[in-house]
């Protein structure tokens, strides 16, 4: 049996065993009525009185009713998913490692990092883009749905196709510089034969039936300066480029190197023509004309 007992000194000794005649055995010392195989414990020797080994019980009673058991290693499948809805509930903000061959359980797992639900969701980051730049839509949306299946987050997206951009205005603006470059090279050597010499080539082209990126390419002046005058040289040969004004001592639209050539000509046949006196006005005229004509074409700047 036990009742209420104080020490000696008047603190409170807890409830202390009594003896079948209702006399108290004689207790020192309270912790003596915990049973020895308990006595040890921290909390125990920490104690003032019998209520803090009480106190310390009913906390831990309660920490335990709020606490997250960890199943043991023999434990079944379902008792380890309900120990990982329990932990996930409480802390949601941790990821389970998915299980990789299971392509629902990956793709759960990307989509809580922040993967868009579809490919279109993907948002293109700011890029300066220069004059004449522009992105292909298809090429990004090719992109996008490589993403979207890679199992790319926004933020990774946007780290991923800001470099692909980079490059692409890079290469775009090569392509723009050396256009202008390809169009001042044919237009320097072909001076004011520049729109009748590129049309011819482009008829000439047609006609033969080139394919279209190539008649493109010289259009718009992304065809290298050789290759531009290396097929209006082939249109010249089968006559497609050369067209002479149909008004009698016009002259026919050419290069500055032609018009110097035929220059020369006109020159030698004028003096010619009166050293010998078998020139008539009308044929000086004529000549003067056209040697007028070759020198604005010889000396386009001028």
């Amino acid at each position: 049996m036990y009742r209420e007992a104080q020490m000696g000194d008047g603190s409170d000794l807890g409830a202390v065993e009594v003896g079948p005649s209702g006399d108290s055995l004689k207790v020192d010392n309270w912790k003596d009525t915990i049973p020895e195989e308990y006595r040890g414990w921290q909390e125990v020797q920490d104690a003032k009185t019998p209520d803090d080994v009480w106190k310390w019980t009913a906390n831990m009673r309660s920490m335990i009713g709020r606490s997250i058991q960890v199943p043991s290693e023999d434990a079944s499948e379902a008792d380890r998913q309900a120990a990982l809805d329990k932990v996930h509930a409480r802390f949601p903000e941790l990821v389970k490692v998915p299980d990789r061959d299971d392509p629902e359980s990956v793709a759960q797992i990307l989509d809580s990092l922040g993967r868009p639900k579809e490919a279109s969701e993907y948002k293109l980051p700011e890029i300066e883009m220069p004059e004449g730049v522009t992105l292909d839509e298809e090429r990004v949306g090719r992109i996008k749905s490589m993403a979207k299946e890679a199992g790319l987050t926004q933020s990774m997206y946007k780290k991923f196709v800001a470099e692909l951009n980079k490059e692409e205005v890079a290469a775009q603006s090569g392509m723009i510089e050396a256009t202008k470059g390809n169009i001042q090279t044919v237009k320097t050597d072909w001076g004011q034969a520049y729109e009748n010499n590129l049309n011819a080539t482009v008829r000439y082209l047609e006609q033969h039936e080139f394919d279209q990126n190539t008649i493109d390419a010289v259009k718009d002046g992304r065809m290298p300066a050789g290759n531009v005058k290396a097929f209006y040289s082939m249109a010249k040969q089968s006559g497609e480029g050369v067209h002479i004004a149909k008004d009698e001592g016009a002259t026919p639209i050419m290069t500055p190197d032609e018009a110097q050539a035929r220059m020369s000509d006109i020159r030698n046949r004028i003096t010619q023509g009166q050293k010998d006196g078998t020139m008539s006005q009308q044929e000086h005229t004529i000549l003067t004309r056209k040697l007028a004509g070759y020198i604005q074409m010889a000396y386009p700047e001028d």
